[in-house]
């Protein structure tokens, strides 16, 4: 081959046993560790789960990431990964800072202080962080003087 193959971001270039070069489109695949077939009796490269390091699963193109997907669905490491990851986002949230910023929003654009109690603004803010504690008029007010 001649050509040199683009590549896309989530796209991984891989030779399976035909010497095709295809693509691996999945994005399971960046959860797993493709091992070299020779260190197999097979011949036949490898995935291994990158969380519980425990499953393996044969690698080439005729085989589909179904069984992986499976996996993942009940890997203890890889849920207890991914509770992490999402709830990092939450943890950032700090009320402190959510008081200070409200008022100076207020200020900035001259809105009315009943505004922090308008039904839509304080839906808004609960479905972006449901630890919020939104704040009445009264201490908005407070905030500004």
């Amino acid at each position: 081959m001649n050509s040199i193959p683009t590549i896309t971001a989530f796209d991984t270039l891989v030779e399976d046993d035909k010497k095709e070069v295809r693509c691996r489109r999945s994005s399971v695949w960046s959860k797993f560790l493709v091992i070299d077939r020779t260190n197999f009796s097979d011949g036949k490269k490898r995935a291994k789960c990158s969380y519980c390091k425990k499953a393996t699963f044969i690698s080439i193109a005729q085989y589909e990431t179904s069984n992986m997907k499976k996996h993942l669905e009940k890997c203890k490491a890889y849920k207890i990964a991914k509770s992490i990851e999402e709830g990092a986002g939450e943890k950032r949230f700090k009320q402190k800072v959510y008081r200070d910023l409200l008022p100076r929003s207020i200020i900035r654009h001259r809105y009315s202080f009943y505004w922090v109690e308008h039904k839509g603004n304080m839906e808004i803010h609960t479905y972006l962080n449901n630890e919020v504690r939104t704040i009445t008029r009264n201490t908005a007010k407070a905030n500004c003087l």
